[in-house]
């Protein structure tokens, strides 16, 4: 075990599994101390452990301590309230850590910015963090699009990836209530092109993009439908009634057969048409004359 001494002072062990084997809160208490002082051990897998409130918060208080860990995998315990904080302080003053895995943690929109706060505001020169694993947490829209935010602002960054969605295999295996897609929208999307252009080393692994008109239980329903926006627009196929190319006329009051992306997009939203961030991008390149960003849509 890692709380002997034996194994405290160890100077071979270098990587330590201990996943699925009920640790509990006070087990995750007892291990904080040799994880602290020990400067040796280089990867250590905590996942699916039962940690919660104390257990939680005394494992990522040790992270400050760390100077050999380069690789945590806390994922399946909890992270909330005063975890979460003590995670994006640990974050902010850790310069070990390269992979930090903390999925299904239970981690909400608060901890989520905070803990990208906490990568801004730390010194990224000395930060190593490459891989930061949050899926499967209870991250909203909303709090998806203020941690996309966080990101923006950074200008240099070491971070090469952020996981925001589970696998295949574990959408499949693990129950619903259990497992929390984190949705996409298109100021979602938007940002993360924005944060693509500014930071292109960085890859941003995300969830289920929002249907842009639907609901979360609408997309669930309907499988996904996405409207063709090409055949609404060259076909003049009727959408709730209305051209799409009639919205657009009544907008262009300069009648020059060309709008705004944002005007597109509210053409979109008035008929309630369905689509993808990605299919507003594709019209913008194909449908623009003069690499304005402008849309033809004559």
């Amino acid at each position: 075990m890692l709380m002997s001494p034996n194994c405290q002072f160890n100077r071979v062990l270098r990587t330590l599994n201990l996943s699925r084997n009920c640790i509990g809160s006070e087990g995750g208490e007892q291990l904080a101390d040799p994880i602290s002082s020990n400067d040796t051990l280089t990867h250590l897998d905590l996942s699916w452990n039962c940690i919660v409130n104390a257990g939680s918060v005394a494992i990522v208080q040790s992270l400050k301590e760390n100077i050999g860990l380069q690789s945590l995998n806390f994922s399946w315990n909890t992270l909330v309230k005063t975890a979460g904080t003590e995670l994006a302080r640990a974050i902010h003053e850790n310069t070990s850590l390269v992979e930090l895995r903390i999925r299904g943690c239970r981690i909400d929109d608060n901890v989520a910015e905070a803990v990208c706060q906490s990568l801004f505001t730390g010194s990224m020169e000395e930060s190593k963090l490459v891989i930061m694993d949050l899926s499967r947490n209870s991250i909203s829209t909303r709090g998806v699009l203020r941690l996309l935010a966080q990101l923006k602002r950074m200008e240099t960054t070491k971070l090469k990836e952020i996981i925001l969605e589970a696998s295949f295999i574990i959408q499949l295996v693990l129950c619903t209530k259990l497992c929390h897609d984190i949705y996409f929208d298109c100021p979602c999307m938007r940002l993360v092109e924005e944060i693509n252009q500014k930071l292109p080393e960085l890859q941003i692994v995300h969830g289920p993009e929002l249907i842009v008109g639907n609901t979360v239980q609408d997309i669930k329903s309907e499988g996904g439908k996405f409207a063709d926006l090409f055949a609404l627009l060259r076909l003049g196929i009727r959408y709730d009634g209305r051209r799409l190319v009639d919205v657009l006329l009544e907008m262009d009051t300069e009648h020059t057969q060309l709008v705004t992306v944002e005007q597109f997009v509210e053409a979109l939203t008035k008929l309630s048409v369905n689509y993808r961030r990605s299919q507003i991008r594709e019209v913008s390149q194909r449908l623009s004359r003069q690499s304005d960003g402008k849309i033809y849509y004559g």
